[in-house]
């Protein structure tokens, strides 16, 4: 089966950023901070930023007004990569784990 190519998401705030960076580290491409508002940001993920090669550009406030208008950014950004995967490829999935595996779980049109 063809997988579909890969796709970027930019997420916006402290707690998106935060949860992605515990939850999906090696799929965070960059992360965009205001430095002088984040610097706690810095201290508590800096080893994990470099352990997993996440690129990491320090931007004024004009760049997230700039860049991110309208989106309720706090200054702290992040592009995801991701890839679609469609409805046989997650049942070939299933077919192939053991039942013990199993963690299904699909939502659909969800807002923060």
């Amino acid at each position: 089966m063809k997988e579909s190519a890969s796709k970027s998401l930019t997420i916006y705030g402290l707690n998106a950023v935060t949860e992605a960076l515990k939850a999906i580290p090696t799929q965070i491409q960059t992360i965009f901070l205001n430095e002088k508002r984040h610097s706690h940001f810095l201290s508590h993920f800096g080893e994990l930023l470099v352990k997993e090669k996440i690129q990491l550009q320090k931007r004024p406030s004009l760049f997230f007004e700039q860049k991110f208008a309208g989106e309720n950014h706090q200054e702290l950004a992040a592009i995801i990569q991701y890839r679609y995967r469609d409805g046989k490829w997650l049942f070939e999935q299933i077919e192939s784990a053991s039942q013990s595996d199993w963690n299904i779980l699909i939502l659909d049109h969800l807002q923060d």
